[in-house]
């Protein structure tokens, strides 16, 4: 799960990178961020999460 520093600054707006774009893109976009944003909240793993281990 992501987690920002302590002394991270309150201003701070994580967006997704988007390549390319379609009809349904804002839509699919604004739904897996509010997901994101309930799995958050909840403790849960986030859609997309990108694993930073391997390097």
């Amino acid at each position: 799960m992501l987690e920002l520093a302590a002394d991270a600054d309150a201003n701070v707006i994580l967006t997704p990178h988007v390549a390319a774009t379609s009809d349904q893109l804002f839509s699919r976009i604004a739904s897996v961020m509010l997901e994101n944003v309930r799995r958050y909240l909840s403790g849960a793993r986030m859609l997309n999460e990108v694993d930073l281990a391997p390097g």
